[in-house]
């Protein structure tokens, strides 16, 4: 379980799955979540690991910013918007963590005056 989908080590998901048996979740994770992923953890592969590795990020954009307390993800519009308005030293702590997310995987986002970052496709 991770906050997380930077992997500590080179190798990724097929390493540890390989040599710890063990497969990547993302917190914050529902109940139910974790039910469904036990009664399935035989034929569940990490859903974060594709043909690209980890360099792309955005179809996973929404279980990423699930971990954020301030931010919320709008698929249809492209738009990581704030939903806490009362603690903005927190919201900017936030905000440059997920500025430095984007950045870090190339993804092309502009900074609005309202705190909420656009995704540039």
């Amino acid at each position: 379980i991770s906050k997380e989908l930077d992997c500590k080590n080179e190798l990724g998901c097929d390493h540890c799955l390989t040599k710890y048996d063990r497969k990547r979740l993302l917190t914050p994770i529902d109940l139910k979540e974790i039910y469904t992923f036990l009664e399935n953890i035989d034929s569940t592969t990490c859903k974060y690991q594709d043909s690209e590795g980890f360099s792309n990020i955005k179809p996973y954009l929404d279980d990423l910013l699930r971990s954020y307390q301030y931010y919320k993800f709008d698929k249809q519009n492209n738009l990581i918007y704030k939903i806490d308005t009362h603690n903005n030293s927190y919201v900017l702590q936030e905000q440059i963590k997920i500025h430095n997310l984007l950045d870090k995987y190339h993804i092309n986002h502009t900074l609005l005056n309202n705190m909420d970052i656009q995704i540039d496709y």
